[in-house]
Parts: structure tokens; sequence; C-alpha cells
């Protein structure tokens, strides 16, 4: 779980994190991604996620980006529930309760 997570920031293209972090942060999840299980960031309160993958291009993990419950950056205040598959450690689904503000 990390609060900021890698990448490009999706509303002016910087980095959120030194890239040369983010590539050592990048790398720790490839190699480890058979007993990672989850990653979850928030940040951006907005619902998203990040693929990682390995040197042969391959998916090997995922970061899920939760919502905010806060509509302070223009989104619509909400949040997830997931359901895990704990026989298999893995999530199986994911529910987005929000409230729509331009109805409400």
């Amino acid at each position: 779980i990390t609060h900021i997570p890698p990448g490009a920031n999706g509303f002016d293209g910087s980095n959120f994190w030194h890239p040369d972090y983010t590539q050592t942060f990048v790398n720790e999840v490839v190699k480890y991604s058979s007993i990672i299980k989850l990653n979850i960031a928030s940040h951006t309160h907005f619902n998203d996620f990040k693929v990682f993958y390995n040197s042969s291009g391959n998916p090997v993990s995922y970061l899920r980006i939760v919502p905010s419950i806060c509509s302070n950056h223009g989104n619509y205040p909400s949040f997830e529930i997931a359901e895990v598959d704990t026989a298999n450690d893995r999530v199986i689904k994911e529910t987005n309760y929000y409230l729509n503000l331009a109805a409400a």
C-alpha cells in the first residue's frame, strides 16, 4: 500500500516519483510478482490502475488506485469494496459506489 502511485501524473504529465525510485519499485514488483497479491495507492482522487510488465512485455501485476470520498478534485465522491477469493489470494470482484453530484 502506498499513498502516491509511481508513474506519470495524469494532470500535468510530471512524474509522481523520482524516475530512479519508480524504476526500483517497478523492478521489485516484477521480481516478487508471484507473491505480491495486491498493490493499492490513492492520491489522485480518481478510480484508476497501472499495470506492471516483465522484461518480456507480459503483464505480471497491477496497482489499484482507489478513488476519494472527497470531491475537491472534480471527482464524484466514491469508494471501492473488493471481494477476495481467500483460497487463491486474489481479488475477484470490485464494486465502486459513488455520489453523482450532477444528479444530486
